[in-house]
């Protein structure tokens, strides 16, 4: 687990928080008008966030940022949480293996060539 990003993040408009490889990271993440993303390299590499992630203001999950060609998977396996909007974008696999206690009731917009995963008891809450 990768801990140097700390306990809280918060992504603001025009914010990207981007990973790359095969990592976990589990701090809790807030999406508030920026975007989460996996940077490369892709194929089959996956960036889990493992703590809780928050959709406060309509927010992006990206495979493809400012030009790095990631493609890779991001995986929600903590709680997902709000009622804002979340758009899949530019290829790649978002994963949800959140479990039940899962609040989110925002809607989910996929992309051409983009991909909604849901495993095990990963949904997206009550929405």
């Amino acid at each position: 687990v990768d801990n140097n990003l700390g306990t809280n993040v918060i992504v603001n408009p025009n914010g990207i928080l981007g990973a790359y490889g095969n990592r976990n990271y589990i701090p809790t993440v807030h999406l508030n008008g920026g975007r989460l993303a996996h940077c490369g390299p892709g194929g089959t590499n996956i960036i889990n966030w493992g703590g809780p992630v928050y959709v406060d203001t309509e927010s992006v999950i990206d495979f493809t940022v400012n030009g790095i060609f990631g493609a890779g998977n991001v995986r929600i396996g903590g709680q997902l949480f709000g009622v804002s909007g979340l758009a899949l974008t530019d290829g790649g696999i978002l994963e949800l293996t959140n479990d039940s206690s899962s609040t989110f009731s925002g809607p989910i917009t996929v992309d051409s060539g983009t991909t909604l995963r849901m495993q095990g008891e990963g949904r997206p809450g009550s929405g």
